[in-house]
C-alpha cells in the first residue's frame, strides 16, 4: 500500500491503463461494456487532484485518462485513500456511500450500469497491485 501513497501521476496512469486494458479484454465484461455504452465517468480526487482521472467507455473497452474531462456523464468526488480503499476492498463501498465519502452527480442510470463492472475492476486492481506488474512495466519504460 505504501507505493500507492507516493504514486506519481505517471505511475498512476500506467496502473490505470493496465487495469482497464485487462478489464476490457475480459470476456465476462463484454456484455457489461456493451450495456454501459458510450459515457465518460469522471473521478475527481479532492486530496490528490493531480491523480484525478476519467474513464472513457466506448462500448467495447474502457480507456482511462488522467485529468478532468470537459464533459462527463457521471462525476464521483472522493479522496485518494477512499478510492483505493474501495478498489482494494479494505473499505466497504456501501459504508463509504453511507458515510457520504463519495459525492456523486450525473446520470444515475449510467452509474448503475457502471456498477456491474465494478467487481471486475476491483479484482483486477488488486491483482495488478499484488503482482507488481505495474512496477515491472514502469522499469521497462
Amino acid at each position: 500500500m505504501n507505493s500507492l501513497e507516493t504514486i506519481t501521476p505517471e505511475q498512476w496512469a500506467r496502473l490505470l491503463s493496465l487495469v482497464f486494458r485487462r478489464v476490457s479484454e475480459n470476456p465476462r465484461c463484454k456484455n457489461i461494456l456493451e450495456s454501459i455504452g458510450r459515457i465518460r465517468f469522471q473521478l475527481r480526487l479532492k486530496d490528490r487532484p493531480e491523480l484525478s482521472y476519467w474513464e472513457e467507455y466506448l462500448g467495447d473497452q474502457v480507456v482511462p485518462h488522467i485529468g478532468i474531462a470537459e464533459e462527463y456523464t457521471v462525476l464521483a468526488e472522493t479522496t485518494f485513500p477512499v478510492l483505493t480503499g474501495t478498489l482494494l476492498r479494505t473499505i466497504s463501498l456501501m459504508e463509504a456511500a453511507a458515510d457520504e465519502a463519495y459525492d456523486i452527480k450525473g446520470d444515475t442510470e449510467a452509474l448503475m450500469r457502471c456498477a456491474n463492472l465494478l467487481p471486475y475492476v476491483m479484482m483486477t486492481f488488486s491483482q495488478v497491485l499484488d503482482s507488481g506488474l505495474h512496477t515491472r512495466e514502469e522499469r521497462r519504460s
